[in-house]
């Protein structure tokens, strides 16, 4: 858990260098790794990203712009990763790592919602012995359903 002094610190050394030269940051918040540093400032402190609630515009710029990116394959056929960063540059105020949760968990189309299915029941109740409240593993196993999935 951070501290308040820990996020002044960091703040501070974000203000002197910039978002991007996490080393050089690191060195100014103790017994904190330039991975730590860069996650905080970029998960919970970062001014100009937005946290919360979707817009319905938002949902929309995302849908438009992951859609150009579904079917990308490599040279051999392969399919590609969706380059979320890439996507988050056409959602102002938003990261790559929330753009690709939002549509993981809420607008791809192959997400299942509502009812559940007997046998979903059953898988969910196998999940729950195998995994306790692994949520992300437990929804691994039922196809089309995510660990938020109403």
């Amino acid at each position: 858990k951070w501290t308040e002094q820990e996020d002044e610190l960091l703040r501070e050394a974000v203000q002197r260098y910039g978002p991007h030269k996490w080393s050089l940051i690191a060195t100014h918040v103790p017994n904190r790794t330039p991975m730590q540093c860069s996650a905080r400032w970029v998960g919970a402190l970062n001014p100009s990203v937005l946290k919360g609630r979707w817009t319905s515009a938002e949902d929309a710029a995302l849908t438009e712009t992951v859609s150009r990116y579904l079917n990308a394959v490599d040279s051999q056929g392969n399919p590609q990763p969706i380059p979320w960063n890439k996507v988050s540059k056409q959602i102002p105020q938003r990261t790559g790592a929330q753009c690709q949760a939002r549509w993981t968990e809420a607008l791809d189309p192959r997400i299942k919602k509502g009812k559940w299915s007997p046998s979903e029941d059953t898988i969910l109740k196998e999940g729950v012995k195998i995994y306790g409240r692994c949520w992300i593993r437990i929804a691994e196993m039922i196809q089309g359903r995510t660990q938020v999935t109403e």
